[in-house]
């Protein structure tokens, strides 16, 4: 509660003060006579306390339990758990590899897969939970339906406002509660990420006939400096990255192969998304290259256990840590990509507008093309549509 936060507050300033002072005094070499003075009186004062303060090594426990009167039996449990969570934490780093490979960090640009998200009695069973729990649902774009089923969950405030996550879709998909499956993918990758994930796309691929074209997520309602999480179950599928035309990372054609219609060559990388992985990716990534699965063509025979496991369906869920807003009833959009960037400035959204649908378009496609990530290069001010079309 408020107290506890405000003695929590004192009680680490008063520890940075100390650790503050203790430097000084050793920086300054000899002390002055007052200092001493004052040292051996704190030096008494802080024996007394010692003697009644509960024992941690974590110096900001020291203070609380000081300041907040706790005694021995919740500090070691305070200390458990902070233990555990490092532990848990240096798991996961190490664990997790750059995304193109352990000799291609630089390349990788801060995108890691994890191999083992879940702990293995949970995966066991985590395919067909998801299967069953998720209502899938069909979606389209201005080329038609999409080759895979679709849902998408994450927060509902108790306003009934909620995250929105604007792509290339006539229609922009409603967003559910979480399901208690989905919920506990999505903590298990927010500790593992650092950060919160409010939003979910949630596709299910039915065999290698499914797929999705490559592209870059858009970046409209992604908070800056956050990671794009994709999780996945089932069958293993292969996601290509390749770098977009004219980016700094493509290879030029060598002379003898060359012609006045040659591009250079595009960098592509082939990442395998084994059952219980975890892919997280920069914006940096998603700006310098288009990601997609293909479909898979190749005969049964040609497939190995990984990829004929679960019939050949996969279920992929992708978080995001979303900052534009919608209200309960879908009339007004606020945040980061809509005009209005707080609450209080929330704009009534726009629906089949045919100008504004076209504009937002336009952005959409200029993102799939800039190897950069400047936002308002290419968003400008925001969008406050909410679907393409009526």
């Amino acid at each position: 509660d408020s107290s506890l936060g405000a003695t929590l507050t004192r009680g680490l300033e008063a520890e940075r003060i100390a650790l503050r002072e203790s430097a000084a005094r050793k920086n300054r070499g000899a002390e002055q006579p007052w200092l001493r003075v004052m040292n051996g009186s704190s030096a008494t004062h802080s024996k007394a306390a010692q003697d009644l303060t509960p024992r941690s090594s974590h110096p900001g426990l020291v203070a609380l339990s000081s300041v907040g009167k706790l005694d021995q039996k919740t500090v070691d449990e305070y200390e458990r758990a902070m233990h555990e969570a490092r532990s848990q934490n240096a798991t996961w780093r190490q664990s997790s590899k750059p995304l193109f490979g352990e000799e291609k960090e630089l390349e990788s640009a801060g995108s890691h897969i994890l191999l083992d998200l879940l702990p293995e009695e949970h995966a066991g069973n985590i395919f067909d939970t998801l299967h069953s729990e998720v209502q899938w649902q069909r979606m389209h774009h201005q080329t038609g339906e999409v080759p895979r089923l679709v849902c998408c969950q994450g927060d509902i405030a108790k306003d009934g406002s909620r995250p929105v996550y604007r792509h290339p879709s006539d229609h922009t998909l409603r967003l559910h509660p979480w399901t208690s499956a989905v919920d506990s993918v999505r903590r298990a990758a927010e500790r593992a990420v650092g950060h919160p994930l409010n939003h979910a796309l949630i596709q299910l691929y039915r065999g290698g006939v499914d797929y999705i074209s490559e592209h870059s997520d858009k970046t409209l309602d992604i908070e800056k400096g956050s990671k794009i999480v994709n999780v996945s179950f089932g069958a293993q599928r292969t996601m290509r990255l390749r770098t977009k035309r004219g980016h700094k990372a493509s290879q030029p054609v060598p002379p003898s192969k060359s012609s006045k219609t040659s591009q250079p060559s595009r960098t592509t990388y082939r990442v395998p998304m084994p059952h219980n992985s975890m892919i997280t990716m920069s914006l940096e990534t998603n700006a310098e290259f288009l990601h997609g699965i293909n479909p898979d063509k190749r005969p049964p025979v040609e497939f190995t256990d990984a990829e004929k496991a679960y019939n050949g369906y996969r279920i992929s869920l992708t978080f995001r840590h979303i900052s534009t807003f919608l209200s309960k009833d879908e009339m007004f959009i606020w945040g980061q990509g809509a005009t209005g960037k707080f609450k209080d400035d929330a704009q009534s959204v726009v629906n089949g507008d045919l100008e504004e649908s076209e504009k937002l378009v336009r952005a959409f496609g200029a993102e799939n093309q800039a190897s950069s990530i400047d936002w308002h290069a290419v968003y400008g001010e925001g969008s406050d549509v909410l679907h393409l079309e009526r």
